[in-house]
C-alpha cells in the first residue's frame, strides 16, 4: 500500500476562539528579541494563541512515510518445577529500541520540523545555534552518522520544511538563507540557498508539496507581492491565492492527490464562522462534514481515510479526544483518544503514530507518543519524557514532530529522555518489521508433562500455536483456527502427552512482514554469545546487538553476476569472477575485498548509500583495490555490508539460547550440508547423529564442490536459511582471539588490531558458519582467514550475505 506523503505544521491553542483571540501572545522562540515592528504586528492581529498555564504556541511538523511496524511481545512458558527456555522477542517496541541522538542542547533549543528525503537523509529544523557539536543556524542534515549544517544556515526561526524531488522546501520566520535575501520561505538544493520568489510578508507555518506545486500556510497577508492572506501555491515560477478561505491563520497543511486540506482556526468566507479545517479541490473550499470543535494540529493520510490531530475533543459532533479519522463521508473517533493534545502524526504501512503532550490513551501511559495498530492505543516503551515533568504546564516537555526512514521513526521537540536513555530534544525509536512470531519456547519434559504457554498480546489480534519436533521439521498449528486475544496477557494450556522433546510457538496470525525483499528480520537486543565447551576462546558473554535484516540465503551466483555486471560499468573492480554450481547455489571463489566492494556496488544500484569508504572521513566510496578497513571507514547505518560476528552469530541462532545449532544440540544430514564423520583422522562429534557419513548423499555428485541450493534445508527460528552448512560467511570483523574477554557489550566490531597479520599488511578476517566440507562446528564456531583467499579451488567453502541496519528501508 502506498502511503501519501504529507508535510504540515502544527499550531498549538487550548481553550476556545475567543480566549486566544483576546490574549496573542509573542512568538514563542523569538521571546526578548522580536523586532519591534513584528511584536507589534503580532500583537494587533488575531490567531497568536496560549495555553491556561500561559505556553506560548509553538509549530511543528509531520512526515508520513511508508514502512510497516509489527508489534510482537514476549513469550513464557511454565511446566511444574521444570525451567522452559525463552526466545527473545521479536519486533517488540520497548525501550531497547530507542536510541539518543546528537541534539541541540540550549534551553531554549527545540526541534520542529523533521523530513526525510528519497535519499533517505534527515533534515532537521527550529531554533538552535547548534546541533551534535556543530555549528547549524535552525536547519541541519543527519546523514546516518553525523550532523552537518546547510550552507550558512537560516537566520530566525524555522518551523515547517517540505521535500519536493531533490528541492528541500524551509519555511518559518526568517529574513536571510544562507548569504540570499529570503522572506520567509527558501529553498535547498543541495548546495545553496536561494529565496522562493518574493516569499510571504509573515510567518510561515506549513508547507506541503504536491507534483510541481508548493503551498504554504501561515499568519501573512501577502505572497509574492500579492494580496493573499494565510495560504497560497508556489508553481515554481509565481505565487497565488487559493479562492477566498480566510482571514486567520492556516497551521497545518496536507496535499493529498489533487486534494489539499488546511487546518488551523480561519474563518469561513461566506458564513463567517471558525471551521479549524477545510479541503480546497482545485477551485473551491469545502467543509469535511460537521467538522471538529477546535483547532486542528496534524494531518496524515492513509488511502481513503484522513486522520486529524490537535486540541478538538468532537469530530463530526461525537466524542473524539485530540484524534478521529475523516473517510471521505463521516467522522470516527480512535478509540478514547488521548488526555491531552495532538502534535503530530505520521503513517507507517498500516501503523498510525501520534505525539504531542498527552501522556495517556485507553487509561495506559504513553507518554507523548503513542502506535494505534487499528483497535488500540500502544506505547513505545517508556517514551518520551523530561526534567519538567512535574511543571504546571504540559507543554513543557512534548513531541513537536516526527518523521519515518525506513524502519525508523525519528522524534523532535522538547526532552531530555527517550525510551529512558538520555536524549536532547531529538531520538530515533526503531519501528522495524519482522516474523511474525511471538517468541520460542523450546520445552524438555516427560512426554506426559502438560504446560502453559503465555505471552503479550494485543487485544482484538488473532494468533494460533504452533509445535514442532525440531526446527528442521514445518511447523504444525495445534489449534484449530486462531484465537482472538481478549486480554493484554493471553495463556494456553498445552496438554499431554507431548514429544519429548518439542519446540512451541505463537504466531501473530494476522501480521505481515516489512522486510526488504529477499532479507528477513533479526530483533534487538541482548543475547549470549560464545560457547564455553569449545574453550576459553569462545568465553559466553552478553551482547546487545541492534535490530537489522539479514540476507534469507547466501549470495547466489545469479545475484553475484548480476551487481557485478552492474559494477563494472559503474566504476568498480573485482579480483575473482565468482564461481557457482548453479544459478541458485551460493557463489564462491571471491576474497574479503570483492565481498566488501560487491555489498557497495549491490548499495549503489538500488540508489542507497554505501556503507564503506577509502578512508576515515568517508568521501570516497570503496570500489577498486585492497584496502585493508578500519572501522571508522564503514557508515554502519548505510547500505548493505558484511554481517558483524555478532550480528551472524544472534541470527544463526534463530532466537534459542545455549544451542550448539539453530535448532538444538544434534546435527544430521536431514537438517543441513556438512561432513559428517571421521575426517582427517578424527572421530565423529558427538553431536553428529546423521544416519549417513561422508560428504551429504544427495549433493556430493560430479565434482567439487558439494553445495547445495540455497533454499534445500529447512529455515532457523529468524527464517535464515543455511546458518549451519554449506558455506562459510565471510564477516566483518578483524580476527581477535581471546578479542571475547574485552569485547563491548554493546554492537561489537571486532578488534582494532587483529591477532594475525599477512602480507600485503592485512590483518585476517573471520568465518562463521559450516561447509559442505567440514565436520559440523556450531553457530559459536570461528576461524581465522586471509582476507585475500578468494582463489576458487581453495576457497570453494567460502560465501558471504549482507545485512542491512534497521534503520534502511
Amino acid at each position: 500500500m502506498k502511503t501519501t506523503f504529507i508535510q504540515s505544521r502544527v499550531f498549538l491553542i487550548n481553550g476556545p476562539l475567543n480566549t486566544f483571540l483576546a490574549n496573542p501572545p509573542l512568538h514563542p522562540f523569538y521571546e526578548g528579541s522580536l523586532k519591534p515592528a513584528r511584536e507589534t504586528k503580532l500583537s494587533s492581529r488575531a490567531g497568536l494563541g496560549v495555553d491556561s498555564g500561559g505556553q506560548r504556541a509553538r509549530h511543528f511538523l509531520t512526515i508520513p512515510s511508508p514502512t510497516l511496524l509489527l508489534l510482537i511481545s514476549s513469550l513464557s512458558v511454565s511446566a511444574g518445577n521444570e525451567t522452559a527456555a525463552r526466545a527473545s522477542a521479536t519486533g517488540i517496541v520497548s525501550d531497547a529500541n530507542w536510541s539518543s541522538m546528537p541534539g541541540p542542547s540550549g534551553p531554549k533549543d527545540s526541534i520542529d520540523s523533521l523530513v526525510v528525503d528519497p535519499a533517505g537523509n534527515l533534515f532537521a529544523a527550529g531554533s538552535f545555534a547548534e546541533i551534535g557539536g556543530i555549528k547549524a543556524n535552525n536547519i541541519a542534515k543527519w546523514d546516518g552518522n553525523a550532523w552537518s549544517p546547510l550552507g550558512e544556515g537560516i537566520n530566525g526561526w524555522v518551523g515547517s520544511l517540505a521535500i519536493s524531488g531533490t528541492d528541500l522546501y524551509a519555511g518559518g520566520w526568517f529574513s536571510m538563507a544562507g548569504e540570499k535575501e529570503a522572506s520567509n520561505v527558501a529553498k535547498w538544493d543541495g548546495k545553496t540557498w536561494s529565496p522562493v520568489g518574493a516569499g510571504t510578508d509573515d510567518l510561515v507555518f506549513a508547507l506541503a508539496t504536491s507534483g510541481a506545486n508548493l503551498y504554504a500556510g501561515g499568519l501573512f497577508t501577502s505572497a509574492g507581492g500579492k494580496s493573499i492572506e494565510n495560504i497560497a501555491r508556489w508553481d515554481r515560477t509565481s505565487w497565488s491565492a487559493l479562492g477566498s478561505l480566510t482571514d486567520n491563520w492556516v497551521t497545518s497543511l496536507a496535499a493529498v492527490g489533487n486534494d489539499v486540506y488546511a487546518g488551523g482556526a480561519f474563518i469561513n468566507a461566506e458564513t463567517q464562522a471558525p471551521t479549524y479545517l477545510a479541503r480546497w479541490n482545485g477551485s473551491s473550499w469545502s467543509a469535511l462534514g460537521a467538522g471538529i470543535n477546535r483547532a486542528v494540529n496534524a494531518f496524515a493520510a492513509r488511502g481513503n481515510d484522513l486522520y486529524v490531530g490537535g486540541e478538538f475533543t468532537t469530530a463530526g459532533g461525537q466524542p473524539a479526544n485530540y484524534i478521529a479519522r475523516w473517510d471521505g463521508t463521516s467522522w470516527s473517533p480512535l478509540g478514547s483518544g488521548f488526555d491531552h493534545f495532538v502534535i503530530a502524526l505520521a503513517i507507517s504501512g498500516t501503523e498510525l503514530y501520534a505525539a504531542g503532550s498527552f501522556t495517556h490513551a485507553n487509561g495506559v501511559t504513553v507518554n507523548r507518543i503513542s502506535k494505534w495498530d487499528g483497535k488500540a492505543w500502544l506505547p513505545l516503551g517508556l517514551g518520551i519524557t523530561g526534567g519538567a515533568e512535574k511543571s504546571t504546564n504540559v507543554l513543557d516537555v512534548a513531541v513537536h514532530t516526527l518523521a519515518i526512514s525506513g524502519t525508523n521513526l525519528y522524534v523532535g521537540g522538547k526532552f531530555t529522555a527517550a525510551g529512558g536513555k538520555p536524549s536532547t530534544n531529538i531520538a530515533r525509536v526503531t519501528i522495524q518489521g519482522g516474523v511474525p512470531f511471538v517468541g520460542i519456547a523450546y520445552h524438555r519434559s516427560r512426554p506426559d508433562q502438560p504446560f502453559t504457554i503465555s505471552w503479550n498480546a494485543v487485544p482484538g489480534r488473532k494468533y494460533q500455536i504452533e509445535t514442532v519436533a525440531d526446527l528442521s521439521q514445518p511447523w504444525t498449528p495445534l489449534l484449530a483456527a486462531p484465537r482472538s486475544a481478549s486480554a493484554g496477557i493471553e495463556s494456553y494450556d498445552i496438554p499431554g502427552p507431548l514429544q519429548a522433546r518439542a519446540f512451541f510457538r505463537v504466531v501473530q496470525a494476522d501480521a505481515t512482514s516489512a522486510a526488504p525483499r529477499g532479507m528477513w528480520f533479526i530483533p534487538a537486543g541482548p543475547f549470549l554469545m560464545g560457547d564455553a565447551s569449545d574453550g576459553g576462546e569462545l568465553l559466553v558473554h552478553k551482547v546487545n546487538v541492534s535490530a537489522f535484516y539479514m540476507d534469507q540465503f547466501y549470495v547466489t551466483r545469479d545475484s553475484w553476476r548480476t551487481v557485478r555486471e552492474w559494477a563494472f560499468s559503474h566504476g568498480y573492480s573485482f579480483e575473482n569472477s565468482g564461481l557457482g554450481k548453479a544459478l541458485n547455489h551460493p557463489v564462491y571463489a571471491i576474497n574479503w575485498f570483492d565481498a566488501v566492494k560487491w555489498c557497495n556496488a549491490r548499495s549503489e544500484m538500488e540508489g542507497r548509500f554505501p556503507a564503506y569508504y577509502t578512508s576515515a572521513t568517508q568521501t570516497e566510496v570503496y570500489r577498486r583495490g585492497r584496502i585493508d578497513l578500519e572501522e571508522e571507514m564503514v557508515k554502519w547505518n548505510a547500505g548493505y555490508r558484511l554481517p558483524t560476528e555478532a550480528e551472524w552469530e544472534k541470527a544463526a541462532r534463530g532466537g534459542l539460547q545455549g544451542m550448539r545449532f539453530p535448532w538444538g544440540n544434534t546435527i544430521s544430514h536431514e537438517q543441513g550440508n556438512y561432513f559428517s564423520g571421521s575426517y582427517l583422522n578424527s572421530a565423529p562429534d558427538d553431536w553428529d547423529i546423521s544416519p549417513t557419513r561422508g560428504f551429504h548423499p544427495k549433493y556430493a555428485t560430479g565434482a567439487q564442490p558439494y553445495t547445495s541450493p540455497v533454499d534445500a534445508f529447512p529455515p532457523n527460528g529468524y527464517g535464515l536459511y543455511d546458518m549451519a552448512g554449506n558455506m562459510q560467511c565471510w564477516c566483518w570483523d578483524r580476527f581477535g582471539r581471546w578479542y571475547y574477554e574485552s569485547s563491548p557489550t554493546d554492537d561489537p566490531h571486532g578488534p582494532v588490531e587483529g591477532t594475525y597479520k599477512v602480507p600485503p599488511p592485512f590483518y585476517d578476517r573471520t568465518l562463521r558458519g559450516g561447509a559442505w566440507y567440514w565436520p559440523p562446528g556450531g553457530v559459536a564456531g570461528r576461524i581465522n582467514v586471509n582476507p585475500t583467499f578468494g582463489f576458487f579451488n581453495v576457497a570453494n567453502y567460502v560465501s558471504f550475505r549482507c545485512v542491512l541496519s534497521a534503520s534502511q528501508p
